[in-house]
């Protein structure tokens, strides 16, 4: 008998359409969601022992997981990155942008939005089984460690159909260069270059569900992004008082590739939520903010 492979996966994605080979997400590691139904169990009084049945909801079947991907530049320019479909599932708004006012679109820029969503579909193809999720929403988290690709995970919810039998489909995956995270990438603080080892940035998004008589979704309700920044401690420990003083911070994170295309990530307004000292050889510390809807990524 024929073994079910769980790394000769394929994702589908896409926002309001049901998505194709084109719509491949490039993803970094196996893809393994969780399901979930609604059921129960009941006894029959019929006078004996051992007549507990059991009862399904057969329109409920739940998803949820995690989708990763490295990140990678968009080739320069105002291409649209391969990731697009995935970080609209999230709640951003991608557009083609003029920086330089040339008169000529060199950037492709993403904001937040404050759609509720729940229109996303993936189809997943696992060794020629094949499921189609729909109602999906997402939420998304950065992370970026010094010696590593840059990476983005997609925490979904949605819901499934019964899985097929259907041959996993011919993709073209993405082949921009990886955006590895090196000592000669830049990591400001308001300005103030960082000795950092790793940042993360985490969308935050509060995603619901209504389950009612012709109403079945997953919904965002709101979003509340969270950043960190883990450093190597020197002389300057004023991050203390900047904490105590509930200081506003700015943090942009530019990556470069092979090539010289930019990806950044650009926080303008950070509210402290904590800091964090650790270290058994060196001292590093770990800053928490709550970064403002006035955030931006770029690909250029």
């Amino acid at each position: 008998m024929a073994k079910r492979l769980v790394k000769n996966s394929v994702v589908l994605a896409a926002v309001g359409t049901t998505p194709t080979a084109s719509n491949a997400v490039d993803i970094s590691d196996a893809f393994q969601p969780s399901f979930s139904t609604k059921s129960g169990e009941y006894k029959q009084f019929d006078g004996k022992m051992g007549t507990t049945k059991t009862w399904i909801d057969g329109d409920y079947l739940t998803v949820n997981g995690t989708i990763s991907a490295f990140l990678k530049s968009n080739g320069g320019g105002a291409n649209v990155p391969k990731l697009d479909e995935m970080f609209k599932m999230a709640g951003l708004t991608g557009a083609a942008v003029d920086t330089d006012s040339d008169g000529t679109n060199d950037a492709y820029v993403y904001t937040p939005n404050s759609d509720e969503l729940a229109n996303g579909e993936i189809v997943w193809y696992l060794d020629g089984i094949k499921r189609h999720f729909t109602g999906v929403s997402a939420n998304l988290k950065l992370d970026f460690e010094v010696g590593a690709p840059a990476k983005a995970s997609f925490d979904i919810q949605g819901y499934s159909d019964t899985p097929v039998e259907e041959a996993n489909p011919s993709v073209t995956l993405d082949d921009n260069d990886l955006l590895v995270v090196t000592s000669m990438q830049a990591v400001t603080l308001s300005g103030a270059t960082l000795s950092v080892t790793s940042c993360s940035f985490d969308l935050g998004n509060q995603i619901n569900e209504i389950y009612a008589i012709g109403d079945k979704s997953f919904y965002r309700s709101d979003f509340a992004a969270k950043v960190s920044i883990t450093e190597k401690v020197g002389s300057d420990i004023g991050y203390w008082s900047e904490l105590l003083n509930g200081q506003v911070k700015s943090l942009e994170i530019e990556l470069t590739d092979r090539a010289g295309h930019k990806f950044v990530l650009h926080l303008p307004t950070l509210s402290y939520t904590n800091v964090n000292e650790s270290g058994t050889d060196e001292l590093e510390a770990t800053r928490e903010f709550i970064a403002s809807n006035d955030f931006t990524i770029t690909y250029m």
